[in-house]
């Protein structure tokens, strides 16, 4: 189950990555975001990836390297990305896109690790 959840999470974010830049060239976006926008999609997927190997496999080496990424790092790395498209954000839709939700992430990686943190304390799935 757990190989499941690398594997198939990731696809799809890698997919809809190759989509979006594909749709950025088809619609020649004047300095595309496509650097922020994986470091972007990247971070998202990494919770929920944290989150179910917390419920399936309780904690394992990877995943305590992923909780550091998301929680600790993360939020840092989207507050650069933020302040690198803040000046781009009327460029496009993609760079507002990026800008917002890299700005969103400040907010949902703390209510994540709340939610994380309420699963293995109070309801004792560790």
């Amino acid at each position: 189950m757990s190989t499941l959840i690398c594997v198939v999470i990731p696809l799809i974010a890698l997919w809809d990555y190759v989509r979006l830049v594909k749709k950025m060239k088809a619609e020649m976006v004047e300095s595309p975001p496509v650097f922020s926008l994986f470091l972007v999609l990247m971070s998202y997927t990494i919770i929920p990836i944290v989150t179910a190997f917390s419920i399936i496999d309780r904690l394992i080496p990877i995943n305590e390297l992923l909780m550091y990424y998301s929680y600790i790092v993360a939020p840092v790395v989207m507050f650069f990305v933020a302040a690198v498209n803040h000046g781009k954000r009327y460029f496009s839709k993609f760079h507002l896109w990026v800008y917002r939700t890299s700005l969103i992430y400040l907010l949902v990686a703390p209510v994540s690790l709340f939610i994380w943190l309420y699963l293995i304390f109070h309801i004792g799935l560790k």
